[in-house]
């Protein structure tokens, strides 16, 4: 699959996750945590594909997600990311340092991922 095509994919998967959330609980905060959690499942979908297709499956891996697979992940991840910020900052729910720097160390590596694979 071409790149523009994953990519169109991951945003048309992304938007479905959304509107799911907003016609299942509403155009509120509850809705949008709906959200939150419906993307974050749509990433581990995709990073199970890729965890599981990686070592052995390539070709199949590179059919479904294009030959840059971790920049879709990326991508999907920093949509969820998104949503995750605006969640938190529309909720008021007290931010904890530690955790905040976890989750830094973790979207700093799945973003780093695609640069490191197309080297």
């Amino acid at each position: 699959m071409k790149i523009r095509s994953a990519i169109f994919l991951v945003f048309l998967a992304e938007a479905l996750v959304a509107g799911l959330g907003v016609i299942q609980y509403g155009w509120n905060n509850e809705g949008l945590q709906a959200t939150t959690r419906f993307s974050g499942r749509l990433s581990l979908i995709l990073f199970s594909l890729i965890f599981l297709l990686h070592s052995r499956k390539i070709d199949t891996l590179q059919h479904f997600l294009s030959a840059n697979y971790f920049l879709m992940f990326a991508i999907a991840h920093g949509i969820h990311l998104i949503e995750l910020l605006s969640y938190v900052s529309l909720s008021g729910i007290p931010l904890v340092p530690y955790r905040l720097a976890g989750g830094f160390v973790a979207y700093m590596m799945i973003f780093l991922m695609p640069w490191f694979q197309m080297r």
